[in-house]
């Protein structure tokens, strides 16, 4: 659960800013300094994982032109 709660405060952060992604933390009972370390880290830095700890692929369409 913490994972998912954290993702949503990134989401809120990259839509809303870091106040409002600070104010989802704390009502969602995430620890203080958890979120502040990971609000810290640039928007580059961050990384989503799945639940089994993958590192999320790529979403953007693929060129029509690739030979895959």
């Amino acid at each position: 659960m913490t994972a998912e709660k954290v993702s949503v405060a990134l989401l809120t952060r990259a839509a809303f800013g870091a106040g409002p992604a600070v104010t989802y933390a704390e009502l969602a009972g995430l620890p203080t300094g958890l979120i502040e370390e990971v609000l810290a880290r640039p928007v580059g830095c961050v990384r989503e994982f799945t639940p089994m700890m993958l590192v999320q692929g790529d979403r953007r369409a693929a060129p029509r032109n690739a030979d895959f």
